[in-house]
């Protein structure tokens, strides 16, 4: 029982840290995208600012879960394949090997088995995890999977067993009493009973919301004056018949415009010669009488 103990706690610790690291990830991916800023050329709306922003950060924590899926499979291959010996010998024992010629026995670590699978097998051999009970029967631990390491334990294994106050007593006997179970009803994005892998995947966010203050968003640049251009490159077709148009308006007007000034200079002119004729008939004749 002493050993369960030892492997229930580390079991404990291991979910702790993965839930520490994926704390530390979501708090690194909203600092990250409160760092950033929005440019744009033109004003947004604050239907488009939304979009925008809700938009920036699913992408930010969906790049910081494949970082984080990808580091976390190396970090099993790399154990996997350089067989490192778990702390509590779950995936190999110390054994001596049968005497030689000599009659010497060498101590030597063994790979276990399990169901004619060894752990030496890089997907390792889950198994079904059994408790000697108060009643001196062995009972199976509802969610809990054995394997090859304890994070590998961890990451198979579900948080049923949080879920049922029977089971939890049998893991944690001493401080039961004082620990408040989970409630099915808490969930709203993951399934009833999802791995430890499928909640780190995802770095254990149930849910999330945003607010998207469109106010304080213009109130940080609160500008004195705004200017703003529209620029737009036509096409040929299109500048041809504007000049085409251009000068057919133009026809027309002149049509209509240069009658009338020429009316009006010609009736200026006659205007003019008639007052010359008049000032020339009145000048009056002098006559010389001779004496």
């Amino acid at each position: 029982m002493d050993k369960f103990n030892h492997f229930t706690k580390s079991y404990c610790i291991f979910n702790s840290g993965f839930c520490s690291v994926s704390n530390s990830t979501w708090i690194d991916t909203v600092t990250s995208f409160s760092a950033l800023r929005i440019v744009s050329l033109m004003a947004i709306d604050k239907q488009n600012l939304r979009i925008q922003a809700q938009t920036t950060l699913a992408s930010s924590i969906l790049t910081a879960q494949a970082i984080l899926t990808r580091h976390l499979l190396a970090i099993r291959r790399m154990t996997a394949e350089n067989q490192f010996v778990s702390r509590l010998n779950t995936n190999f024992y110390l054994s001596y090997s049968p005497p030689d010629l000599n009659n010497t026995a060498v101590p030597k670590m063994w790979p276990r088995v399990y169901n004619n699978r060894s752990y030496l097998n890089y997907r390792g051999c889950p198994h079904s995890i059994l408790i000697n009970s108060s009643h001196q029967h062995f009972v199976m631990t509802s969610g809990m999977i054995g394997d090859c390491f304890i994070a590998d334990v961890t990451l198979v294994s579900t948080l049923k067993c949080f879920y049922n106050s029977t089971c939890f007593s049998l893991l944690h006997k001493e401080s039961s009493k004082n620990v408040s179970l989970l409630l099915n009803s808490s969930n709203n994005h993951f399934l009833t009973n999802p791995t430890i892998q499928m909640l780190f995947n995802e770095t254990m966010i149930d849910s999330w919301s945003t607010e998207i203050m469109f106010e304080s968003f213009y109130q940080q640049c609160n500008p004195i004056q705004c200017y703003y251009s529209y620029t737009k490159q036509f096409s040929a077709i299109f500048i041809i018949t504007t000049i085409i148009g251009m000068y057919s308006g133009s026809f027309i007007v002149l049509r209509l415009v240069v009658p009338i000034i020429l009316k009006w200079i010609f009736r200026c002119r006659n205007r003019s010669s008639t007052a010359d004729v008049k000032a020339i008939t009145t000048v009056p004749s002098c006559r010389h009488s001779r004496t």
